[in-house]
């Protein structure tokens, strides 16, 4: 998916008197920072957040979208007005929430750089009613529940003693429905895991990915994620000096509900092998892993499977 041609305008503007080859300094002392792990110790320089809007901005609202997807699918009937989103950089989660078309109307946005939170003011549409509050996450969230609760790219950041506290805090402000969001990494997936332990001994109900409640069958050296396929801009492809149109960012989520929701039945764990007459299908079932072989002799299912990417349910 392509961000909107508004916010993408947006982000343009703010671009203004920054060269092109400062820019992609910018980006690539962001990527390294990143790989170094060291995300909640550094501040970021002017030049970086811009290069975040640029790079960052477009690959994180995608994976915001594409799990809203997933809950609008599995919750038809939830209609959230109210959102808080914490640790919310310059705003992805209520920009991709109004780019799906939830009626929200109202949003809390916990953010500890207030430089994102200068950027993010001028990203989220005025018409949304926003609360920002310049703070750690660490920090005592003095906030009222909402109906929607997200933290995506956040929880990562943090120690495993802090990270448990504020799950279950956050759990605490959520109506109805908690998202985490986290790097479609090894260290990602570990981190979410315990994130879905916790939610499961605090009465929580498991919406997605996983078809079940049970202990995560995934194996020691494995880990579950998903893709989202952003189609870059030109000036996307510019900074980092790339010739493919499009990159796809590897994240893994969990979405728990306050009331019991009816998971699906299984999940599409691999990118689907489709050979010449047969499609093989790693599956995560309500039991276990299995792989399961759709041949053209079953045709209406066959079609189907031809139709499914990773990620899905397999009907």
């Amino acid at each position: 998916m392509l961000i909107n041609d508004q916010l993408l305008s947006k982000i343009k503007l703010m671009l203004e008197g920054l060269s092109l080859k400062e820019l992609a300094l910018a980006r690539q002392e962001l990527t390294d920072l990143y790989r170094k792990r060291v995300k909640n110790n550094f501040k970021l320089s002017a030049p970086q957040r811009l290069a975040y809007l640029t790079a960052r901005l477009p690959a994180t609202y995608a994976v915001v979208y594409q799990v809203f997807v997933e809950m609008k699918k599995r919750c038809p009937d939830f209609l959230p007005s109210t959102l808080l989103d914490a640790g919310a950089g310059p705003g992805t989660v209520p920009l991709a929430a109004m780019g799906i078309g939830l009626p929200i109307r109202s949003a809390t946005l916990v953010e500890k750089d207030p430089h994102f939170i200068v950027l993010g003011k001028r990203l989220v549409a005025p018409d949304l009613e926003q609360k920002w509050l310049c703070q750690d996450m660490t920090q005592e969230l003095n906030i009222d529940p909402h109906d929607l609760v997200v933290a995506s790219y956040s929880l990562g950041e943090l120690s495993e003693k802090d990270r448990n506290r504020i799950v279950i805090k956050l759990w605490q402000l959520t109506k109805k429905i908690l998202i985490i969001i986290e790097p479609g990494t090894k260290v990602g997936f570990e981190s979410l895991k315990k994130v879905r332990e916790i939610l499961l001994l605090n009465s929580g109900f498991l919406v997605a990915p996983c078809p079940h409640s049970e202990k995560c069958p995934m194996g020691e050296n494995d880990w579950c994620h998903f893709a989202a396929r952003i189609e870059r801009s030109s000036l996307h492809r510019k900074i980092k000096d790339a010739t493919l149109n499009y990159e796809d960012e590897k994240f893994c989520y969990t979405i728990f509900s306050k009331n019991k929701v009816e998971p699906c039945q299984n999940r599409i764990v691999r990118h689907p092998f489709k050979g010449k007459g047969f499609i093989k299908l790693q599956l995560c079932s309500r039991n276990c892993f299995e792989e399961k072989t759709i041949t053209k002799k079953n045709k209406p299912q066959f079609s189907l499977a031809r139709k499914l990417n990773w990620g899905d349910e397999l009907f």
